[in-house]
């Protein structure tokens, strides 16, 4: 939630290498969590493996489709799944 703002204020990056560029910052970030929690014994890896499919499904078809999308969409959708979320974990 923080990341692409601040890569888009701080940085010089194009409006359409900000979302990549915070994909390939989180990744690493994301793995070493998964192997740290791995380690700890503390995923239920049955109920995490059914969303494996539909989460690599959509990581292909953002990586096809992402460059086809205004970036103006792009900001929005993401400011809708921020407050969607915040609305959620709320209530």
């Amino acid at each position: 939630m923080v990341l692409i703002p601040l890569l888009t204020l701080l940085t010089q990056l194009k409006p359409e290498a900000v979302f990549p560029t915070s994909v390939s910052i989180i990744l690493p970030v994301c793995l070493v969590s998964l192997g740290v929690t791995a380690l700890s014994g503390q995923i239920a890896w049955q109920d995490a493996l059914v969303w494996l499919p539909g989460s690599a499904a959509g990581g292909i078809l953002a990586g096809f489709f992402g460059k086809k999308i205004p970036v103006k969409w792009l900001h929005r959708g993401v400011g809708i799944l921020i407050l969607w979320g915040g609305i959620r974990y709320l209530c």
